[in-house]
């Protein structure tokens, strides 16, 4: 595809790439890791030690600038902690977990 979008010139670039990625081995790199990149208690103390508080009291400031009427805080407020429950979620992924 580099060759066909025109990022290559050469009209041997396909065949060139092919050849150095079966020489060096280099097919071994696109294979799915078959063990969690990161530990699961490693995960687990970055969520519970300083995400989950952080998404709770970004909550807490959702619900007190709901209470009082200001919809743009609250809307600013959730998106920071949709963001902190995304990051621990790819914090379970990458360490083999369920995400929540």
């Amino acid at each position: 595809m580099l060759r066909v979008c025109g990022y290559a010139t050469d009209p041997d670039y396909t065949k060139k790439l092919r050849g150095l990625i079966a020489s060096y081995a280099l097919e071994q790199y696109d294979k799915e890791a078959e063990e969690p990149m990161l530990d699961a208690g490693v995960a687990n103390t970055v969520i519970n030690t300083w995400m989950s508080p952080a998404w709770k009291e970004l909550d807490a400031k959702r619900q007190e600038a709901e209470q009082r009427g200001d919809g743009t805080a609250a809307a600013a407020y959730e998106q920071q902690a949709d963001y902190i429950h995304w990051l621990a979620n790819e914090l379970r992924k990458a360490s083999g977990q369920p995400m929540t």
